[in-house]
């Protein structure tokens, strides 16, 4: 099985940076990334993922605004970065 990950945060680097350390393992995939956390809200409505990384300091949503809502309308693993 395949977990499939979210990356969200406003650091394009770090969202290379991820995005190539879970591609070395083929249990993990990158579905989507999103730059901050209201795009990352939009991202979660549509893709099917299993896990969201989440940075905390972001700009429009930080990580903790972002976090209740996904709590709130999407419940998932969240893991912040």
């Amino acid at each position: 099985m395949t977990i499939r990950a979210l990356i969200v945060t406003d650091s394009a680097l770090i969202r290379k940076f991820l995005s190539n350390i879970l591609s070395q393992d083929p249990n993990l995939r990158v579905i989507g990334t999103a730059f901050n956390g209201k795009d990352g809200l939009e991202k979660i409505k549509k893709l099917r993922h299993d896990v969201v990384l989440l940075d905390n300091v972001m700009p429009i949503f930080d990580g903790l605004k972002t976090l209740a809502r996904v709590m709130k309308e999407h419940p998932t693993p969240v893991v912040m970065i």
